[in-house]
């Protein structure tokens, strides 16, 4: 491999290194912040996506950490009521 091979190859991996970089930082951000279990039904979680709170199944869980966003599944946030 030439010189001139080397630096196009190497420019070119470093562009798809900066690309896997930009992309993961613009994928929504999904906490976990507890987990309920209820005798014998599936476990619920409460998330947090863009500072909004939602209560969800597994399957919902599932969606949300492969990138959907809370709106295409249909998910309404929950708020909390302040205490007095």
């Amino acid at each position: 491999m030439g010189e001139h091979q080397r630096a196009k190859h190497s420019v070119a991996k470093q562009l798809r290194q900066r690309k896997a970089v930009a992309d993961a930082l613009d994928s929504q951000k999904v906490f976990i912040s507890s987990k309920r279990f209820k005798g014998g039904e599936e476990p619920s979680f409460r998330v947090i996506v863009s500072n909004e709170a939602y209560i969800v199944g597994r399957r919902s869980l599932d969606l949300l950490l492969k990138g959907r966003t809370p709106q295409e599944l249909g998910l309404e946030p929950i708020y909390d009521e302040p205490n007095d």
